[in-house]
């Protein structure tokens, strides 16, 4: 009975699913890439002008190139005090915000403390922005990295969060409650995009295609100028939607 019991183990074990195997590789890399953002700012009464008072929020943030950080663009109007933390416990060291555009929800920031660095890995873009079939939602919580499946139900054309933009974003089925707080959304050891709402079992998740420029935009205006932001993304994403994203643009700015 004992051998009969092992036999059909080892052949379990054997024909584990392929998903699995890349969940279990992929976790390590993970863990030093998505970083936990708190962002502490003013929150105004609009009905009592002279009443203000400090609010504090954590969502997720994604560790994307040399020195950058992406996350949504969600909560950080007014903000006074920016912190990250890698590895889900243990210091916090001051951020920095460096570009935002709350037309596309997305805003970069930084660490300018070195040490902050150590350890940590770039997200590789998933290119092109895949628009069907399985992946996962990564998030620190309690400590752990929680990683969690979903699926893509399509690409869809709907208003940004923050604006009154309509632009090409993703709609995500997944089960994981409170998601909506910029988690990466990733498949295999690739970034696919960045969750901004969710509602029953429904994520909005912005699109890997839209981060391709994010650094560019940064680096090449440093002062704040105004700039040309191509919203609807690469025209590879889907034919559904290339005759129309060559003729979106809007004008954004950088606080």
């Amino acid at each position: 009975m004992k051998l009969m019991f092992a036999f059909w183990a080892g052949v379990l074990v054997a024909f584990l699913p392929q998903s699995q195997a890349k969940e279990k590789d992929n976790s390590p890399l993970w863990e030093k890439t998505v970083v936990t953002l708190e962002v502490t700012r003013k929150q105004y009464d609009y009905l009592q002008p002279w009443s203000r008072r400090v609010d504090q929020v954590q969502k997720m943030a994604t560790i994307i190139g040399a020195k950058e950080i992406l996350t949504t663009a969600d909560y950080l109007a007014d903000e006074t005090l920016l912190r990250l933390q890698k590895g889900g416990r243990g210091r916090w060291w001051r951020g920095e915000l460096l570009w935002i555009d709350y037309h596309a929800n997305l805003a970069l920031v930084t660490v300018r403390d070195a040490d902050f660095w150590k350890n940590t890995t770039a997200a590789k873009l998933a290119d092109p922005t895949p628009v069907h079939g399985e992946v996962e939602i990564a998030r620190w919580r309690n400590g752990d990295l929680e990683v969690r499946k979903a699926d893509i139900n399509r690409m869809v054309v709907k208003r940004s969060k923050l604006s009154f933009v309509d632009f090409a974003q993703l709609d995500v089925d997944s089960e994981l409650g409170g998601a909506g707080w910029g988690e990466a959304i990733i498949r295999g050891d690739r970034l696919v995009g960045l969750t901004s709402s969710k509602e029953e079992h429904s994520c909005t998740v912005i699109p890997s295609s839209l981060f391709n420029n994010v650094s560019k935009r940064a680096i090449t205006n440093p002062t704040g100028d105004w700039v040309t932001l191509h919203l609807s993304g690469s025209a590879r994403i889907t034919p559904r939607i290339s005759s129309i994203s060559n003729s979106w643009t809007i004008r954004t700015a950088r606080l």
